[in-house]
């Protein structure tokens, strides 16, 4: 269980799925979010960027290489946006980027009371983790929105982008890395697996995730276009939310409790947990091939992330998603409940 996504071979010819007006196509969240900072310069060349405390360096990266300048905000034990702290600190121009953590966060109250510290400022919204809803297109509030298909879909590349203030151009630079992604997830179907080996799968996606980290101006591959119209997105979602709630039971008759309430409407990317005895449940779980993340390590930024530091050292983020039905995440409960 977990790790990247099997994938299976588009038809020759496929519709692409019908998207929100203005929606443009990337090869990534990164990538995405790199052109919508971009956009935001031309109109605004001395705004600031203000970045929740717990997030992955991937965001960081791609700000910083699109020129802008970054400051970060608080965010509380419950992943939300710490508006006293951020109200100290932004000014009239400045940028907010919140994050829907894990599908879970309902941002829409936080969008409101940015505004009233200031109607200038402009908020861009990351469903990198939630591409459900950005897909569902409900954007209450937000400036910029942007998604990843990866981290929720068996697909090898791709993400979107919309902007309600400036242009948004698409990119259109040649993907280097989608080569590696596609011939990985292709490989980890059976009976290819049997035959290659876990390593050569990894070894392929590796190398992929290094190309990925530097690919802010390619284009979105034809494989995740001509994928897109088979996949059976409202089915994946209902049995995300199906795993993730017997999850959560689970973790209440352990006595455990998520980082985050999920809302019934909610499609959890995973279920995420802390637990200070967090290293050995995970060694726990690996015995058992079951690969459950962890959201962030914390990087050169140290003592900057406050809280990402307090989840870097006891988050885990329990799996959930479609390619699994009840009786694996009993296994996995079953798994952690003796680990602990």
């Amino acid at each position: 269980m977990g790790g990247e996504f099997a994938l299976q071979l588009p038809p020759k010819e496929g519709p692409e799925l019908n998207t929100v007006d203005d929606m443009v196509w990337f090869a990534s969240g990164r990538a995405a979010l790199f052109h919508i900072v971009r956009s935001i310069l031309q109109e605004r060349p001395f705004a600031r960027f203000f970045l929740p405390d717990y997030l992955c360096v991937s965001v960081i990266d791609a700000v910083e290489i699109a020129g802008g300048r970054i400051e970060f905000y608080a965010v509380d034990e419950k992943l939300q946006c710490d508006i006293a702290d951020l109200a100290g600190k932004c000014k009239d121009a400045d940028v907010v980027l919140l994050i829907n953590y894990f599908g879970g966060v309902d941002y829409r109250e936080a969008i409101r009371r940015i505004r009233t510290l200031s109607k200038d400022l402009w908020v861009i919204v990351d469903e990198v983790q939630a591409f459900f809803d950005m897909y569902r297109g409900d954007h209450t509030g937000a400036d910029f929105v942007f998604t990843s298909f990866r981290k929720s879909l068996p697909l090898p590349d791709g993400g979107w982008g919309v902007s309600y203030r400036t242009l948004l151009q698409p990119s259109c630079g040649d993907n280097s890395f989608v080569g590696y992604k596609i011939a990985g997830g292709l490989l980890k179907q059976e009976p290819y697996r049997r035959w290659c080996g876990d390593e050569v799968c990894l070894s392929l996606l590796e190398q992929g995730e290094v190309l990925l980290d530097k690919a802010y101006e390619a284009d979105c591959s034809d494989f995740t276009r001509r994928s897109f119209g088979n996949l059976e997105l409202e089915t994946m979602a209902t049995m995300r939310q199906r795993n993730a709630a017997f999850v959560v039971e689970a973790l209440a008759d352990m006595g455990l409790v998520p980082v985050l309430s999920f809302a019934s409407e909610s499609v959890p990317l995973f279920v995420p947990i802390r637990l200070p005895q967090r290293d050995k449940v995970r060694r726990k779980l690996f015995d058992e091939r079951i690969f459950c993340p962890v959201h962030w390590p914390v990087e050169k930024y140290g003592k900057r992330l406050r809280r990402g530091q307090e989840m870097a050292a006891c988050e885990l983020s329990l799996i959930v998603d479609s390619r699994y039905d009840l009786r694996d995440m009993e296994r996995m409960m079953a798994t952690i409940g003796r680990a602990l």
